[in-house]
């Protein structure tokens, strides 16, 4: 008799300490709060808003939270999967919950958990492995207080002999996986067979999506964020102790030659709670098979002495093992090796390769199916009394509740009262024979999607033929056999539960269809406000700008020769404000115009002539601050005789180039270089000054909206940004090369 499993609360109870009533209200403090959007909004996998979608989801299909946030696109399952374990481990013990509650003394609390752990521990060795020293040795010492066997390492090479040789029940990993190299080595360590129960822990310093799916593929199960809290840990290695008691009670037998490939399977079967045993061989699988009785078997085709064909025949000539459900696990999906697969007795096909966790989904989905045919029905149409009997018995005996109809009339009947899952009908009775049954079932809209089989004593080709082209999903030739019987039956009544799933998946999509059109019209809406707004700054700004700024200059110039220098200060002041909201209104029009999804118009022309125009335009500026400008070496308005030709937008790479210009004259010390020149498949741009440089922490920074150096000289923030996304829209790439005395943009455009 196997022994009960008795959780720690259960204990308590069952020695007096606490009543049920106490352990009732602690479990409803411990879960009080312990949301899962609550949880995913503080770690930044979804908005606020995102949970408003989530919730409207999970009351109209009434489904969990974690499903439908993986439905609406919004996480990855092994996202689903983390913050499971987050709410896991982050929940208060219980044992807390009762002392806080004053329903047990803390003292008594943890002489109890004691003695309780030690008889009835299952982890007892684990490996720690960071490359710090001293965190290994706070673990250990932690750890070793609850009276586990530690081991520890600083590098991956160590702990995987370490884990070879020691073969610990739980490995912890700290910095040795932040990085992809060190995940990917762990992961092939994790995928040997031998290390299928091996449960592994990773602390990182930083955690975002795309390291928790990359962690959960590599074969790690619990990921937390540093510093280390003791009762995080607790609780995950606590909950492996009640791993047993949640264990599934199917039991599944994996028929595979290739070990790698076994213990694969094996591994992922038993994560999700089933009870596995495992076979190399068609022998030693179908010797299993008899000794253990599993609920399911999977069958690699090719396997040494009786192959996967074989071994099916056998299991279904054998009365004890006649009824167990094969499913055939084959590279080979053609019809051809499907046929033969059926023929033998399997259920179903299952391809290679296969994803993680799509066969343990496919299998948990099997079982689900099993369970969902008994609330199936079946209408028989047979005229025959002793068929009909035969036809029942045989899938009542599945769990298939069965109508039997003795003609056709009495069938149609049915039917419409009780809207099967399957009809099985003769073809050939009196009155309404199985055509016109056919006939009238995918005329009607409310019965056409309904599975039907016929049932012929026929061997004529053409009745066959007429049968499926009247509407029938399958045949079966009286007499027949009871495994073929159930074979169609059942792959019919899958097939049409996974239809089902379809057409509502189908539904869904149309739901979010609509609601993308939606969204689409608001974008719209919100791309002509934007356009509106645009106008705005095109017409209503940019005008009284040009105004204030002429005007200035003319002042400026009326007024030079005054001695009174606060006045023409004030106007260079009006002036130089002026021009800084014009630049500003400038860039901000020319990245709208990018970002607007409008096609570039580029011709071919003369860069280096849309470089020197661009020159001319700050050559006041330079004159004014006493900086030299040289192109290709030589100053200017130096111009070769060789023109660059390329296709480009002149007015919008003057613009870039303006832009460049106008960041090398704030910081220039003395000098601007310009050079520019045809490549291999591309020219290239380059504008130099001999200023301080830019600091290398900012130089992917400096190419964002808005973004200035702490301490730089005043700007829009726009004018780098929108070079960038003009050489982006050009098909181009540009860059920063600095240091201290230089600073060098560069750009190319394709030839």
């Amino acid at each position: 008799m196997q022994e009960k499993t008795v959780s720690f609360c259960e204990h308590l109870v069952e020695k007096g300490l606490i009543t049920t009533e106490q352990l009732e209200k602690a479990m409803a403090l411990q879960n009080k709060g312990r949301l899962l959007g609550a949880i995913a909004i503080e770690m930044g996998l979804i908005s606020s808003d995102d949970t408003l979608k989530i919730q409207e989801l999970q009351e109209e299909k009434e489904i969990p939270f974690g499903e439908a946030a993986i439905s609406l696109g919004f996480i990855t399952s092994n996202q689903l999967k983390f913050l499971l374990d987050i709410r896991l481990r982050k929940k208060t013990r219980i044992g807390d919950i009762l002392v806080k509650e004053g329903f047990l003394k803390k003292e008594i609390l943890y002489d109890e958990l004691m003695r309780f752990e030690k008889a009835r521990r299952r982890v007892e060795k684990i490996l720690i492995c960071d490359s710090s020293s001293l965190l290994n040795s706070l673990l250990k010492k932690r750890l070793e207080a609850y009276d586990f066997r530690t081991f520890t390492c600083e590098d991956l090479h160590e702990a995987g002999k370490l884990i070879l040789s020691e073969k610990p029940d739980l490995a912890i990993f700290g910095d040795v996986l932040e990085e992809a190299a060190g995940r990917e080595a762990a992961s092939k360590l994790f995928s040997r067979p031998d290390l299928a129960e091996l449960i592994v822990v990773f602390f990182a310093s930083e955690i975002d999506s795309s390291l928790v799916d990359e962690a959960f593929e590599a074969g790690i199960q619990h990921i937390f964020q540093k510093p280390i809290m003791e009762y995080e840990l607790l609780n995950v290695i606590y909950s492996l102790e009640r791993l047993e008691k949640k264990k599934r009670k199917e039991k599944i037998l994996v028929v595979e030659d290739s070990d790698m490939i076994r213990q694969i399977m094996v591994r992922e079967l038993k994560k999700h709670g089933y009870t596995v045993f495992q076979a190399a061989s068609g022998e030693d699988g179908l010797d299993l098979a008899r000794k253990e009785m599993p609920d399911l078997i999977t069958m690699d085709i090719v396997l040494p002495g009786i192959d996967g064909y074989e071994s099916c025949k056998r299991l279904r000539n054998d009365p004890e093992t006649h009824d167990i459900p094969v499913v055939i696990i084959t590279k080979c999906n053609s019809l051809e090796e499907r046929v033969k697969g059926f023929e033998a007795g399997a259920i179903e096909y299952f391809v290679k390769p296969f994803a993680p966790n799509q066969l343990a989904g496919y299998v948990n989905m099997l079982f689900e199916t099993q369970k969902a045919r008994r609330k199936e029905k079946i209408v028989v149409i047979e005229d025959n009394a002793a068929t009909r009997h035969i036809v029942k018995h045989i899938l009542a005996k599945q769990g298939i509740h069965v109508i039997a109809a003795h003609g056709g009339e009495e069938g149609m009947e049915i039917i419409k009262r009780t809207m099967p899952d399957m009809v099985l009908t003769d073809l050939y009775m009196p009155g309404i024979d199985g055509f016109e049954v056919l006939r009238r079932l995918r005329k009607s809209r409310e019965t056409r999607h309904i599975p039907c089989v016929l049932l012929t004593g026929s061997r004529e080709r053409e009745d066959v033929i007429k049968g499926l082209a009247s509407g029938a999903n399958d045949y079966i030739v009286k007499p027949f056999d009871e495994e073929e019987l159930l074979a169609r039956v059942i792959n019919l009544l899958t097939g049409k539960k996974l239809l089902d799933e379809v057409r509502e998946s189908n539904a869904k999509l149309n739901l979010l269809n609509e609601e993308l059109k939606e969204k689409n019209l608001d974008l719209e809406r919100l791309h002509e406000e934007k356009e509106r707004f645009y106008s705005i700054l095109t017409h209503d700004l940019r005008a009284p700008l040009a105004s204030i700024i002429g005007f200035s200059k003319l002042l400026g110039g009326e007024l030079a020769d005054r001695e009174d220098k606060s006045i023409l200060d004030q106007i260079k002041a009006i002036k130089s404000a002026g021009e800084r909201q014009l630049a500003t209104i400038e860039d901000t029009l020319e990245i709208f115009h990018i970002e607007s999804g409008k096609k570039l118009k580029k011709e071919k022309g003369d860069l280096a002539d849309a470089i020197h125009e661009a020159i001319q335009t700050i050559s006041h500026e330079t004159a004014m601050k006493g900086i030299e400008v040289f192109v290709n070496g030589q100053p200017f308005p130096f111009k070769g005789d060789s023109p660059l030709d390329c296709a480009f937008n002149r007015l919008k790479i003057i613009r870039a180039v303006e832009n460049l210009l106008s960041n090398a004259v704030k910081y220039a010390a003395a000098r601007i270089d310009v050079a520019y020149r045809a490549g291999e498949g591309c020219v290239e741009v380059s504008v130099c000054d001999d200023g301080k440089g830019v600091p290398d922490e900012y130089r992917e920074k400096i190419f964002e909206d808005f973004f200035q150096i702490p301490g730089s000289k005043k700007g829009t923030g726009l004018g780098l940004s929108s070079a960038r996304r003009i050489v982006k829209a050009h098909g181009g790439r540009i860059w920063v090369d600095s240091r201290p005395g230089r600073c060098v943009f560069c750009f190319t455009l394709p030839l």
